[in-house]
Parts: C-alpha cells; structure tokens; sequence
C-alpha cells in the first residue's frame, strides 16, 4: 500500500476536469429540457466526491513522501498537472453555480488563487530551464487553458 501512496500521480485530477465538464454539459442539458435534473445532480456529488478523495490521498501522500511531491514539482512534465487541481476547483465552480451557488463562489476563488499560484510558479520553471523541443508536448497547454475559466 505503501508504495501505491508513493507513486500516487498527480494527473489523476485530469479525471476530475473531465467528468466536472462532463456535469457542466449534463446541466445544459436538463435546462434544454432534454434530460432530468437527477443525472446532473448525481454527476455533480459523483465530481465533487472523486475531487475530495483524490485531495485527501494526495495530500496523505504529500505528508508521507514530500520529496516525492517536489520531485513531481521540479519534472518538466508533472509540474503542469498541478493546475488540474486548480482548474478542477473553477470547474466545479461552474458546475455548483445553478445548484448550488454561495459553494460555487467559494470554489472559484479558491480555484483562482491556487490556478495564479499554479500558472506563476510553472511559467517561472519554464523560463528557468533551458527545454529542448523534444521536451515540448500537450501537457505545456494546462496551465495556461485553466486562464480561460477565469473569463467564463
């Protein structure tokens, strides 16, 4: 178990982005009238429950193994995943605004300041490494398209 917790990946928060627009799309369409109320409520705990149990292990692992997590902070790949955590708070955020909205504001200026925290702290290692363009790959997009949530 414990080396499950040691390699406990940071990109498991991309689950979350996915299925939190996933919710946002099922909110659509219970406003079109084109499905019930109950997927998308359903959808929205199933999001925030996966978002609240990936924290708890991730941060359980940042206790146990912090030089496991600084290792994922200082890697020219992970270090862009940590804005999943922040763009799967602002889009909880747009999820929970019809449902719920004094929780949607909360989430998204908790989302906000962690995703500037994010953006900054990876646009600084960009710069203070010298990449290669072998080192370049989708992954660079992350922090930079959690932005575009603040406009929404």
């Amino acid at each position: 178990m414990n080396d499950k917790l040691k390699n406990f990946p940071i990109t498991v928060f991309a689950i979350v982005m996915g299925l939190a627009g996933f919710t946002i799309a099922l909110n659509k369409f219970y406003h079109l009238d084109w499905l019930p109320k109950i997927f998308y409520e359903i959808m929205l705990f199933v999001v925030l429950t996966l978002f609240l149990l990936f924290l708890v292990v991730y941060l359980i692992r940042l206790f146990y193994y912090p030089e496991e997590v600084s290792n994922d902070f200082k890697h020219r790949i992970r270090i862009n995943f940590f804005s999943t955590i922040s763009i799967s708070l602002l889009l909880l955020a747009v999820a929970f605004y019809t449902y719920y909205p004094l929780l949607a504001i909360i989430l998204w200026w908790m989302g906000l300041i962690l995703h500037t925290y994010f953006t900054f702290k990876t646009i600084t290692f960009w710069i203070q490494h010298n990449f290669e363009m072998k080192h370049f790959n989708p992954a660079w997009f992350i922090p930079v398209v959690g932005n575009i949530l603040f406009l929404l």
